[in-house]
């Protein structure tokens, strides 16, 4: 059911499974379901209640919770009937002459808080106003809600090795694009990186450096559950030009 978007349907099936006694994995799954069916707050205490009784909850549920707690509070919408086709609509048809406005950001999200489109122009439109960490906090929310699409991750990944605010959720993140991706993770990051990423601000040296720490990384995480410390890249601070760029 949940794959073919019957969220809500979904979300009756793992209740009903939990009443007669499912695993509390059951409960994240569940969790997952009210999460896409639009039911933000009772999604994060669903989740909530999961990590309360989970030794070692997988990456991906931690993520999630932490991206519902923070869609909640950045958009005060706790739950909805979401509209994607209209949010990705506006999302689409964004005009870059008005990306300082974020009302049309906000309208976005009325129509559906999970429009991933929405949330990459929420973070460009900070990285415009060098605020890496609000940027950041969306690009990660954009790539949680679609795990699959490595770009997203991607810019998650690279702009993280300059500030230490996302230490803790480096290592879930990894393991959860790698759990998602497997091995073309490793092909299409580095695809990206070397060739997306523009020379001036991210010389070729330093393009190696990004690959060969996130590679390992990559590999040393997405292969264990517990995390490691992260290594940084030794830059003592971001470009002053490349926050400059709008998207």
């Amino acid at each position: 059911m949940f794959t073919y978007g019957k969220f809500r349907w979904s979300e009756k099936f793992y209740k009903k499974a939990l009443d007669l006694g499912a695993s509390e994995r059951c409960l994240a799954l569940r969790a997952d379901a009210l999460m896409f069916a639009g039911e933000y707050k009772e999604s994060s205490t669903i989740f909530q209640e999961y990590l309360g009784l989970t030794k070692k909850p997988e990456p991906q549920w931690i993520l999630k919770k932490w991206a519902i707690d923070n869609i909640i509070q950045m958009t005060g919408i706790v739950n909805q009937n979401r509209q994607p086709h209209f949010a990705r609509k506006l999302s689409i048809d964004f005009d870059e002459t008005i990306l300082e406005n974020e009302k049309i950001i906000q309208k976005a999200f009325a129509y559906d808080a999970l429009c991933e489109g929405a949330w990459i122009i929420r973070g460009d439109l900070f990285l415009s106003e060098k605020n890496l960490v609000e940027s950041i906090k969306s690009t990660l929310i954009a790539a949680i809600i679609s795990p699959s699409y490595i770009p997203y991750w991607s810019k998650f990944f690279i702009f993280t090795q300059f500030i230490s605010n996302f230490d803790e959720l480096i290592p879930l993140a990894i393991a959860y694009a790698y759990d998602q991706n497997g091995d073309n993770f490793l092909l299409e990051f580095s695809k990206i990186v070397k060739e997306v990423l523009p020379e001036e601000f991210f010389p070729i040296a330093t393009r190696k450096k990004i690959i060969d720490l996130i590679s390992k990384k990559i590999i040393e995480y997405g292969k264990k559950e517990e995390a490691k410390t992260v290594v940084r890249i030794p830059f003592h601070a971001l470009p002053s030009g490349i926050i400059d760029e709008k998207r």
